[in-house]
């Protein structure tokens, strides 16, 4: 997206490099009217753009983790007979991944 085009509270979708191959901003940040202003000075006149700004990006993560804390509470109690047991947490710990996968997957 054109530099033009950038609004505050965008996110990079790709780190900002500068013509020298400098990073100016990582990936995932929130433009801000201060990033603006210092991609214009090294004359950076596009950046990739994430489809979803600040907060949507925000909302997404606060429902990830309200996600990952119910799968975690549910595979927890499924398991709670076995925790003292090292294996059995990595298999806990693999299973409670693969269920949030699969739970973000069929939304």
């Amino acid at each position: 997206m054109l530099i033009t085009q950038l609004k505050p509270g965008m996110v990079i979708a790709k780190d900002a490099l500068n013509f020298q191959g400098l990073l100016l901003l990582k990936a995932n940040t929130v433009i801000t009217e201060k990033n603006l202003k210092m991609l214009k000075s090294w004359g950076v006149t596009s950046v990739n753009i994430d489809g979803q700004s600040g907060e949507n990006r925000q909302e997404k993560n606060q429902s990830l983790e309200g996600l990952k804390l119910a799968v975690d509470e549910e595979m927890k109690e499924r398991f709670s007979k076995s925790l003292d047991n090292p294996v059995m947490e990595e298999i806990l710990a693999v299973a409670t991944d693969i269920k949030i996968q699969k739970r973000m997957q069929n939304g």
